[in-house]
Parts: C-alpha cells; structure tokens; sequence
C-alpha cells in the first residue's frame, strides 16, 4: 500500500470469505478496483449502471475478476459451501480523464486458463481487457502461458504491473515463484521470467498505464 511513480495510491490485499456470508452491504468508493477471485467460489456483484442500485450477480471461480470504476455500487457474496479467497487491486490517481470510460466490466477468464496450450516456442499471451478508466490511460489485462524452460528477457515498462501467478513455478527479480503468488513491478524497475519448473506456467497480468 502506497504511492507509484504513476499513481497517487495503489492498494492489494486478499480477503477470506466464509460460506454463505456477505463481505459487506453493496457500497461505493473513490479508488478504482479489480477484484479476482484466486480459490474457491463467489458471486462478484456489481449494480449494472453507475448509480442504478440494480445488482446483478457474476459467477466467479479462480481466475474471473471484476473491474469497477471509481463510485460503482458492488459486493460478493461466497454461495457455495467453502471459503471464497479473492485478490483485490484499488487505486486512484490525482489526475482523471474525462473521456468515455469502461463500464464495471466483469471476465470470465477460467475458461482460457484451463485451456490447454501447445508447445510454443515464444510466450503465448491472451488478452482480457484493454480500456480507459477515470484515472488511467489505458488498463490492459493480458494472461501468459510459459511452457518449462520459455523465458523472456528482462526488460522496463513505462507503467505499473501486477501479476497474480496461478501454476507452475517461474523466477523473476531474483525470486523464485510458486502458485498462488502476487508480484508487482514498479514503472521504470527491470525485470523478466523464466519458467524453471517442469510444468507450464500460467498468470494473469494486469497493466497500469498512469499518466506518464
């Protein structure tokens, strides 16, 4: 938690949900927000026009995840008869762009990760989301298939990344990296990955580009 070269202030932190509870009545705030669900089951609940109160409910398992804007009602709900644990990116930035933005946006990525991958010789990547939001110039949520042994070199990004590694076990920034696992690369900081274990290597990227 705390300030980035692009954004006033970005927040992770996971949640634990016990079955059959609310997290909260639906509320709303000033930060932006993606929430992802990372083991077990939830509704993700999202009113289905900023200011309408009309809800409607999303079916998440791991890897489905919800944008909301900044101000947009939400909640979720874990229905099923297990804890529900979801991954919970919020942001807000002192510059806003008035531009058309993205609705709350709900991806139903669970499909494309359980998806076999081929036998690739170049990272083989899937994009879910690609937008402008009220404090960025553009969020862009790519997932990444690594077979054992693919890499990709190090390299430096003019914004924000975070990753939610879901299998396998890769290295990057000197770390070795199992699943579930969150790494966050800061705008200007070099880095690459290497899958190092002997299974494919699956995450879900999301790109904050700032107003740099």
């Amino acid at each position: 938690r705390g300030p980035t070269s692009e954004l006033s202030l970005m927040e992770c932190h996971y949640s634990i949900l016990a079955p059959g509870k609310w997290a909260h009545p639906p509320h709303i705030h000033d930060e932006e927000e993606i929430q992802m669900m990372v083991a077990g089951e939830a509704d993700l609940i999202a009113e289905d026009e900023k200011g309408s109160n009309k809800m409607v409910r999303f079916p998440a398992k791991p890897g489905d995840y919800i944008y909301h804007p900044a101000n947009w009602r939400h909640t979720f709900e874990n229905n099923s008869d297990k804890p529900a644990v979801t991954v919970v990116f919020k942001w807000i930035s002192d510059e806003s762009f008035s531009e058309k933005t993205l609705p709350s946006t709900f991806v139903n990525a669970q499909q494309t990760m359980q998806e076999a991958r081929e036998p690739a010789d170049a990272m083989v990547i899937d994009s879910f989301i690609r937008g402008k939001t009220g404090y960025l110039r553009t969020i862009e949520s790519p997932m990444a298939t690594l077979q054992p042994g693919q890499s990709y070199d190090p390299h430096q990004d003019a914004y924000d990344v975070a990753i939610i590694h879901f299998e396998g076990t890769v290295e990057t920034i000197g770390e070795t990296v199992s699943e579930p696992s969150v790494i966050y690369y800061s705008a200007g900081i070099k880095h690459g990955m290497k899958n190092i274990g002997d299974t494919v290597a699956k995450h879900i990227a999301i790109e904050f580009h700032g107003k740099h």
